[in-house]
């Protein structure tokens, strides 16, 4: 993945930005035969080289009204891997995008944030032509219509929020609509500040899914999640000590592409804890899911471990450093070693590089056992 952005300052009237990307997206060097997989055995897409260009655009209307406006185009087209309707259907068309055809390569969103009598709005609209690719942007499916409407108030000076957000989206994988998916979902969150530095949040959020196939009947699902999470700060010796923890529940029927539905029962603890020294600090942080699911990556039970450490170097250089430790049931136990460095070469420029790599300590699966992330980016100010 590479990528280049050109943007305005983020004060100016109007924030604009223009970005190219290029995306290759291989088989995993563990396929004894790559050239038999269609699509990777982990990653949810198919061998493909595409590249996008998007332009962002937002516009302060008033004081306090706002709207953002996206409109992206890749340069694949819409594919269907069938051999009898591959050719008809291997096109980009423009208007598609709002049309009915679908096949189009371009994505548009238009989002307003405002306040209006006291509460804040927000209202997203979005649509992605079926022959959109941008593997980028996990917030931007191919095929896919999205509707979002939030609403957020405060009240007794400020210590009391209360937030709801609705969310429509349905999803199409063909031009003639017969795999779809749709969901719909309600999130209610309330957040009390009992001190300056001390606050405990509730949140309940219900989705459902329907999901069409041709042959088979609706199959339809639901999920819940339940979290409470609260921060606090409390004083060791000349030290105060920031603490956050997090309870979730979660419970999941979800209907899949192949039919049928794929349950799952989950508990999350999470704590994480910032200690200052001197002008540095230190944050440790532990997450323990309690899931019955062993084959989805993200969702199986594990336990993740991690210490950091940020400091600055030389005044130039913002490190940070960090260790860890990772169980995850059904795939890895691995060793970690992560290493972020910010370095601003001038008022214009500005560097950052990472490095994130795990080590397995036991293989259980290939997949992910040893992974190596690298991500690099240069920013000039103008």
């Amino acid at each position: 993945i590479a990528g280049l952005t050109l943007s305005t300052g983020s004060s100016s009237f109007m924030n604009n930005s223009v970005s190219v990307n290029l995306f290759n997206f291989s088989n995993p060097s563990w396929a004894e035969d790559p050239s038999q997989y269609l699509q990777s055995a982990y990653l949810p897409t198919v061998r493909r080289k595409d590249a996008v260009i998007s332009f962002h655009s937002d516009v302060n209307l008033a004081a306090k009204h706002a709207v953002g406006i996206d409109l992206s185009k890749s340069f694949g087209s819409y594919q269907n891997l069938s051999t009898e309707n591959n050719g008809q259907y291997n096109k980009s068309a423009i208007g598609g995008v709002l049309g009915g055809e679908g096949k189009s390569n371009y994505a548009i969103a238009v989002d307003y944030r405002g306040e209006i009598l006291l509460t804040d709005v927000q209202v997203l609209v979005k649509n992605a032509g079926l022959g959109y690719s941008n593997p980028g942007n996990m917030f931007l499916r191919k095929g896919e219509t999205q509707l979002q409407l939030g609403l957020a108030r405060a009240f007794f000076k400020r210590k009391f929020s209360f937030r709801y957000k609705t969310d429509f989206r349905n999803q199409h994988f063909d031009p003639d609509r017969k795999y779809t998916y749709t969901t719909f979902s309600n999130r209610l969150n309330a957040s009390w500040r009992v001190k300056r530095n001390n606050r405990v949040g509730l949140s309940y959020q219900q989705s459902s899914y329907v999901s069409h196939l041709p042959a088979t009947s609706a199959v339809r699902g639901s999920s819940a999640v339940v979290q409470g999470d609260g921060t606090y700060r409390i004083r060791i010796g000349h030290k105060n000590i920031t603490n956050t923890e997090v309870v979730t529940y979660q419970k999941m029927l979800l209907p899949s592409l192949a039919g049928g539905l794929y349950k799952s029962n989950a508990v999350l603890l999470a704590h994480t804890s910032l200690v200052p020294i001197k002008s540095n600090f230190v944050v440790l942080s532990v997450m323990m899911n309690r899931s019955d699911n062993n084959e989805y990556y993200f969702n199986t039970s594990s336990l993740h471990s991690e210490a950091s450490y940020s400091f600055l170097l030389l005044n130039k250089f913002q490190l940070v450093s960090g260790a860890g430790y990772f169980v995850n049931k059904g795939w890895n136990q691995q060793v970690g070693l992560k290493q972020q460095m910010s370095f601003t070469a001038s008022q214009h420029i500005l560097f950052d590089i990472g490095i994130d790599y795990k080590r397995a300590v036991k293989v259980i699966r290939p997949e992910l056992a040893n992974p190596v992330f690298v991500n690099a980016s240069v920013s000039y100010r103008l």
